[in-house]
């Protein structure tokens, strides 16, 4: 068994994150799909936490030091292994509509073995639910970034970028109930792969 730390990305206070035309919120839209995930993870019997409490979310950004911190304090009193995953959606421009669409998962240059396993088994779900998977090459299925949130905490870690914002095709598909239960079931059923859990 595993305990999930998960990390839902910005605040309410944190500027230009959202679609063109307004109707997505990044910061609402990430609370959103954790709801989904929670929910889902207690029905596997799935351990887990977050990173923010719900009297933060509609604060100014807590800092992604602070949120390394915090998620290296829970795995400290995790009696079994955690993974972090933070969730996130994609943006190509300023404000204005993209032709840039996809699903994409992020690790850390310094990535162990075990954060690139749970990043493949991502895209794997991914793909399998006819999303749309942006890779870097064709040898690998994730992408390697220097973000603050997988390079400093101290479990396998990913970040999930998903879908874009700014494209219309994805937008919609990202304000649905349908999608949005999608998106969430990539990383339950990567999760559960990843720690040998019946996915049901």
């Amino acid at each position: 068994m595993i305990k999930v730390i998960l990390d839902p990305g910005h605040q309410a206070k944190v500027l230009g994150k959202r679609s063109p035309d307004g109707r997505l919120l990044e910061y609402k839209w990430n609370r959103e799909l954790t709801k989904i995930i929670e929910e889902r993870l207690d029905m596997l019997g799935i351990p887990h936490q977050r990173t923010t409490g719900p009297e933060e979310d509609n604060g100014k950004e807590i800092g992604l030091t602070n949120r390394c911190i915090r998620a290296n304090n829970i795995a400290k009193k995790s009696d079994i292994p955690t993974i972090f995953v933070s969730i996130h959606v994609n943006a190509a421009g300023n404000g204005e509509w993209k032709s840039a669409r996809g699903w994409s998962v992020f690790v850390s240059p310094n990535s162990s073995s075990k954060s690139k396993k749970l990043a493949s088994y991502m895209a794997a779900m991914a793909r399998n639910r006819d999303i749309k998977v942006r890779v870097p090459s064709r040898v690998n299925d994730y992408w390697t970034a220097n973000y603050t949130v997988l390079s400093k905490t101290s479990m396998p870690a990913v970040l999930v970028e998903n879908l874009f914002m700014d494209n219309k095709e994805d937008l919609e598909i990202l304000l649905s109930e349908e999608g949005k239960k999608k998106l969430a079931e990539v990383i339950i059923e990567a999760i559960c792969l990843y720690a040998g859990v019946e996915y049901k």
